[in-house]
């Protein structure tokens, strides 16, 4: 029995993050629990690597900073 104890663990419930450079095109991808340290990070719900090098696709957050 030990050997499926496994099974019933509570999983870690990680966050992702895109990292946006200064024209808020997609640098990076960091998985979590806490948002980075950073004002540079916004947080997606999944990490997607063909928005790497690309703005992100109708994300409401990196919307909110282009017209801050």
């Amino acid at each position: 029995m030990r050997s499926f104890s496994w099974v019933f663990r509570k999983t870690t419930d990680y966050r992702h993050f895109a990292l946006l450079d200064a024209e808020h095109v997609c640098i990076a991808f960091k998985s979590c629990r806490t948002k980075p340290v950073g004002e540079h990070w916004v947080e997606v719900e999944r990490v997607n690597l063909s928005w790497l090098g690309r703005p992100l696709p109708g994300c409401p957050r990196a919307e909110e900073r282009v017209s801050t």
